[in-house]
């Protein structure tokens, strides 16, 4: 059986102890596998890291929990590692497979809404883009990330035929993203969602959604994504066998599909995720890794 060790960013100002966003899950993950490994990932930019390696003739099982990294990053990370004989759960091409919607969508298209995307950010190409949409209303995104607590300024587009206001809150999203824009821009038609009240903090609307993780084709959680006062799932049997089943398709070891219920209470696909970098949504970290090292341990 291989030997598993998990990683996670170091706090930048305190060196050797974890960044205080993964602190909670850094204390439960060495309840159950071998001292956790830290990394400043500051370096990681200069192809560096700043870890000792132990001498090991046997190969080690490297997960990752931290803040999202670029693909071309994440590369890095992984063949710095694999010299070592430390392999990362998720190879490059499936890290960036769940991490940019460019690569997963066409193998979802019957099961998440109308999506269509562009490396080539122009006035042009956004025009085709919502020639295509009509009158729809849609929302806006990179190819990772929305900006949806902006979601009247910078994500929602409430007819797709009235340019002058999309090209607006695009060209807003646009600014706003900055040299943090991945990949391209995205336009995916907007769905009506069962709503279930309003975000603390945005005022936004925010809708009955789930997270489930899923590790070696098993699933591990599912996660109320909005509902902390209520982190109850309250998905029926055959949906969690309906999702699945779907999720079968995903290629990837380690992985998180979003999911949300539409007002007519049938399911869409939101996103994939890398598991690596999807948050736990106030979700008991206690709980995630005992059921995370019951199915690692079959592997």
């Amino acid at each position: 059986m291989q030997d598993k060790k998990f990683l996670f960013p170091e706090n930048p100002l305190f060196r050797r102890t974890p960044d205080i966003e993964y602190e909670e899950e850094y204390n439960e993950v060495n309840k159950y596998f071998s001292e956790s490994l830290l990394i400043n990932l500051e370096n990681l930019e200069n192809n560096k890291i700043n870890i000792k390696f132990n001498k090991s003739e046997k190969p080690f099982c490297l997960i990752y929990r931290g803040w999202m990294i670029s693909p071309e990053n994440y590369e890095k990370l992984y063949n710095i590692f694999a010299e070592k004989s430390y392999f990362l759960i998720n190879t490059p091409e499936q890290y960036k497979y769940c991490h940019m919607i460019s690569e997963w969508y066409d193998d979802f298209a019957d099961f998440t809404p109308f999506t269509l995307y562009t490396d080539k950010i122009s006035d042009k190409s956004i025009d085709n883009m919502l020639e295509q949409f009509g009158t729809r209303k849609a929302i806006i995104k990179d190819y990772v990330k929305s900006r949806k607590h902006e979601w009247y300024e910078a994500c929602y587009i409430p007819d797709c035929s009235d340019k002058k206001n999309a090209l607006k809150i695009i060209h807003t999203f646009i600014k706003r993203q900055g040299n943090n824009l991945a990949g391209g821009l995205v336009i995916r038609e907007y769905n009506n969602l069962k709503p279930i009240g309003f975000h603390h903090k945005s005022g936004i609307c925010i809708f009955e959604e789930y997270r489930l993780f899923f590790l070696f084709g098993r699933l591990i959680n599912v996660i109320n994504y909005w509902n902390k006062t209520d982190l109850k799932c309250s998905l029926s049997n055959s949906e969690l066998e309906y999702i699945c089943n779907i999720a079968k398709k995903v290629k990837s070891n380690f992985f998180t599909v979003d999911i949300a219920r539409k007002t007519n209470g049938n399911f869409i696909i939101i996103e994939l995720g890398d598991g690596q970098v999807s948050g736990l949504q106030d979700f008991s970290a206690e709980e995630f890794y005992r059921d995370f090292s019951n199915i690692i341990n079959l592997n």
